[in-house]
């Protein structure tokens, strides 16, 4: 559903491989514990969002917009909380492909294909223990978008959803390489793997690592 009201996600998908409800494939890295979360920038004002329906919270800045989205041109489509900066020329909902900074909550997932490139244990510090945490980076490893599910959830929650936070990555460009060597992008499939190079805003970056170390369940 989400494909067919976003034609630009369509265009992406020969460059991602397939998730079931976006776990990834094979080997899971495990998020690392004691580690301390970025300091809060002393120029934001924070404010709380509370969703008593769906069991959580989460800080963000107050220059940011909520959105909460049930239906996209009059269609239902699973929950989606986004959270994104007001200056934000793109209009949500937003999911994990839109090239937006944004962070955002889907508690029943996305029943789509997963992100294809370079990832590493995710660095960011949690309040909820993680089932799976990843950090995506590009070529230089800087993080530009982290994805997170968790280990225990709510009754309000099913088994794929998931919290991300995606950086607009500025001056992008894809490289698939198959046995070491680069190949067009539309022949990119499954076991290639896509290096992924850019800039994004590190401010923006450590806002949201920010917001993903505030999140917690409402028990």
């Amino acid at each position: 559903m989400i494909k067919k009201n976003f034609p630009i996600f369509v265009a992406l998908a020969f460059i991602v491989f397939s998730f079931v409800y976006y776990g990834i494939l094979g080997t899971k890295p495990i998020h690392p514990t004691g580690l301390i979360p970025p300091s809060p920038t002393p120029d934001i004002i924070w404010k709380t969002y509370r969703n008593e329906e769906f069991n959580f919270e989460i800080k963000y800045p107050s220059n940011w917009k909520v959105m909460e989205i049930t239906e996209v041109n009059g269609q239902l489509v699973e929950p989606i909380f986004n959270f994104y900066p007001q200056d934000t020329s793109s209009q949500p909902p937003f999911i994990h492909f839109s090239d937006v900074n944004h962070v955002s909550v889907y508690p029943y997932g996305i029943p789509t294909e997963g992100i294809s490139g370079e990832y590493q244990a995710s660095f960011v510090n949690l309040n909820e223990r993680p089932s799976q945490a990843i950090d995506f980076i590009l070529e230089d490893n800087t993080p530009w978008a982290t994805y997170i599910n968790f280990a225990q959830r709510p009754a309000s929650w099913q088994e794929s959803g998931f919290i991300f936070a995606g950086t607009k990555t500025m001056n992008l460009k894809l490289v698939c390489m198959r046995d070491d060597q680069p190949i067009e992008l539309e022949k990119c499939d499954f076991g290639d793997l896509i290096i992924r190079s850019g800039e994004i805003d590190t401010n923006i970056r450590k806002t949201q690592e920010i917001m993903l170390s505030s999140f917690r369940f409402l028990r």
